[in-house]
């Protein structure tokens, strides 16, 4: 059984998901493969992949969009952080500080640009990274404001290590969570089996 995620699935959702699978499946090897939105679409689309985790890719062909989940995107940061009393805050609000910034090719780089490139004061980002797990750790350590949405970041928002404030510019676009698979023949038994067990768990996830 393979499966291909971005990387905040695969924080705390997928391990959830693949565990409780395992309980039932014990005798199904299962693959994992960990990379970016548009490469997720394409490993599903090429079959090399029975089902993907992915937000926004860029091209959905050959695929079935079994389910889907807009996302709103905040800004997250330590709980002592200047803004982080703030009710409602805005991208400009967040740039007067220092900010960790997605690397270009992540979804989340393309939705902030569509504010980001309208401010007249843009400061350079104290760090700009491929990984939201990296930045949401440098916002919690006190560094840095950080930007996703509460996937991937859970247990820290339980435990009050992280502060999560939804973003207000209305015209932000969300992160949309989709759960792909190949169009068309389906792949097997296993797979199939892992679907409607991964339908379910996206379905009873508390914070989608």
């Amino acid at each position: 059984m393979r499966i291909a995620s971005v990387e905040t699935v695969s924080v705390n959702l997928l391990p959830q998901l693949i565990a409780g699978f395992r309980q039932g499946y014990p005798g199904i090897e299962v693959v994992l493969s960990v990379t970016g939105s548009d490469q997720v679409a394409a490993l599903v689309e090429r079959r090399e992949a029975e089902l993907g985790f992915t937000f926004n890719p860029q091209s959905l062909q050959g695929l079935e969009v079994a389910w889907s989940k807009a996302l709103p995107i905040g800004a997250v940061m330590a709980p002592d952080h200047p803004l982080s009393r703030r009710g409602k805050l805005t991208v400009a609000d967040c740039l007067a500080f220092p900010y960790a910034l997605p690397a270009r090719g992540l979804s989340l780089r393309a939705a902030l640009e569509k504010i980001m490139g309208r401010l007249k004061e843009r400061p350079r980002p104290a760090i700009e990274a491929n990984s939201l797990r990296v930045m949401a750790a440098l916002a919690a350590a006190g560094g840095v404001i950080a930007f996703q949405p509460r996937v991937g970041i859970e247990p820290q928002l339980t435990a009050g290590a992280l502060k999560f404030i939804k973003l207000a510019d209305a015209d932000l676009p969300a992160d949309e969570l989709m759960l792909v698979r190949p169009a068309g023949r389906r792949s097997g038994d296993a797979a199939e089996a892992f679907f409607r067990h991964a339908l379910d768990g996206v379905r009873a996830w508390p914070v989608l």
